[in-house]
């Protein structure tokens, strides 16, 4: 078992006078053999230029070359050892997480440069609002687009219809504030489809998705990703299981009760 840790915090950047009026964003990344993208995403998030972060990287005892990637980026926080799955590496990684806005991006996937600065703005500019999110472009492994998928505003009424394209919010492009997790709690480590999607939920009973109209997280495809090849058949359960426990509505009950009739009848 292998357990490193780098407690280095990134200080304001020099040259900036109001570095200190940008909250703090706090970026936690599972990994676990994706030493081939892992740097490119490191990368993504230490080019924002962004003056308040953190990034801390969760690894399940990799054996890839992972580790001497981590060793090279002193700015991070990193612990590295067998784990229980993704959801219960991100929940440590969040539970550590100091900063006020919060996300969580893939060892295969990177960020668009200057999306920080955009989503702190946005959460300044609006203290009542909680959650924002970019757009995002999908790509294949070698990095190359196949096209952007556009995370339009949404609540509840929108999100919950998992069987419609496109409901359900692009992980990478997600930005919320810390206090949600106080509010409603962290990941189901029960989960390995819809950990987010039912996180997503609990968020939407009560905050609506912003959107900034601007891409921000690119998201690979590749044969070792969960959505790899693009069937999403593997996370219809789950995602099942997510609306049965947390959209009670006798109507939506329903009209789902009826819309897995008529698919089984087909």
């Amino acid at each position: 078992m292998t357990r490193e840790r780098v407690e280095t915090t990134r200080q304001p950047m020099a040259g900036d006078p109001e570095a200190g009026s940008w909250p703090l964003i706090s970026v936690v990344t599972p990994s676990y053999n994706q030493g081939r993208f892992l740097e490119r995403t490191i990368r993504s998030v230490l080019e924002q230029n962004y003056p308040q972060f953190e990034h801390i990287v969760m690894d399940g005892a990799s054996t890839d070359g992972t580790i001497e990637i981590l060793r090279r980026y002193r700015h991070l926080t990193w612990v590295s050892e067998k784990d229980s799955g993704q959801a219960a590496a991100l929940n440590e990684g969040l539970r550590r997480a100091r900063g006020e806005i919060i996300a969580w991006i893939n060892s295969d996937d990177w960020y668009e440069p200057d999306i920080f600065h955009a989503v702190a703005a946005f959460f300044v500019a609006n203290p009542d609002k909680h959650i924002v999110m970019g757009d995002c472009r999908l790509v294949d492994a070698d990095g190359r687009s196949l096209g952007v998928l556009i995370n339009y505003e949404r609540g509840l009424r929108q999100l919950r219809k998992y069987w419609q394209a496109r409901s359900i919010p692009t992980q990478p492009a997600v930005f919320f504030r810390r206090s949600l997790l106080d509010e409603f709690g962290f990941l189901d480590e029960s989960l390995h489809y819809a950990l987010d999607y039912d996180l997503w939920l609990r968020f939407a009973a009560k905050h609506r998705f912003y959107r900034l109209d601007r891409i921000a997280a690119n998201y690979r495809f590749h044969p070792a990703a969960k959505g790899g090849d693009r069937d999403w058949s593997r996370f219809v359960p789950e995602w099942r299981r997510a609306y049965q426990r947390h959209v009670t509505s006798p109507w939506y009950r329903l009209l789902d009760f009826f819309r897995r009739l008529a698919q089984t009848g087909s």
